[in-house]
């Protein structure tokens, strides 16, 4: 009944996906929204918009990058005169600055233009910034810092953010998808055409994959607080025990050992 009631507004439906491949939505809107709530006086060409941010506006660039400074994982696009075009924040200038909450370090290291972050909306190039003052940290633990987790531990240029892992975890869990599967469906995320494919991260995702489940192993069996630490993990014990397996002093009688062989 309700996909009878649906074919009356079948072609409702269409007509507003198609609103929001040009700017019909937003055609009367001629000056940045942002500038204009803030005053500017020579406010910016509002040509850009955000795939996961909610709302139909449009804003300049700097009053894209200045909504987007925790949230340079967002897809962006932005009007080229005749359609919307996928565009990143790396080309608007924007550089991730580790181990410093504001502003930036004032002695950098190792700056990588060519950093790769596999999130869940794509795969996402941008330019990082590594900490060299006197706070600074190893490279794998700036990134682990801000919940993104190095494909090597050595001079990283690949990363996976947590949310990702946790999806990807749980998907293999109950879907059991391959981890060839959910690469492939990132990279249809960055680009369904087959024109623009990053090159691919796929053994980066193999590594970081595996190494995030024996890590949630390792926690979930309370080595996070062990004494010992991880070398104090006995054979097996990681294991997650079958209740329908036969266990000693559990489910199987004192004298089994000395029962019938066929029943042993």
């Amino acid at each position: 009944r309700p996909h009878v009631e649906w074919k009356k507004y079948c072609r409702n439906c269409l007509d507003e996906f198609l609103h929001h491949e040009d700017r019909c939505i937003t055609q009367a809107q001629s000056i940045c929204v942002d500038c204009t709530r803030s005053s500017v006086a020579d406010p910016g060409a509002p040509l850009y918009r955000c795939k996961d941010c909610f709302g139909l506006d449009l804003v300049c660039s700097n009053c894209c990058l200045h909504r987007h400074e925790h949230n340079f994982l967002h897809t962006i696009e932005y009007w080229n005169g005749s359609f919307f075009k996928c565009t990143s924040f790396q080309s608007l200038g924007f550089i991730l600055q580790l181990n410093h909450v504001h502003g930036p370090c004032p002695v950098p290291v190792n700056t990588c233009q060519d950093f790769k972050v596999l999130n869940l909306n794509g795969i996402h190039n941008i330019t990082v910034r590594f900490c060299g003052c006197s706070k600074q940290l190893p490279h794998n633990i700036q990134l682990l810092w801000h919940q993104l987790y190095p494909s090597t531990q050595v001079l990283p240029h690949t990363c996976a953010t947590f949310r990702l892992l946790e999806l990807f975890h749980m998907l293999m869990l109950t879907s059991k998808v391959s981890t060839y599967d959910f690469y492939r469906a990132l990279e249809k995320l960055t680009s369904n055409t087959g024109l623009n494919v990053p090159k691919s991260r796929y053994p980066a995702l193999l590594h970081i994959g595996l190494q995030w489940h024996h890590l949630k192993l390792l926690r979930h069996g309370g080595h996070a607080h062990d004494p010992t630490g991880i070398a104090g993990t006995h054979p097996s014990e990681l294991a997650v025990p079958y209740p329908s397996c036969p266990h000693a002093s559990i489910n199987l009688p004192e004298d089994w050992k000395t029962g019938p062989k066929e029943l042993r």
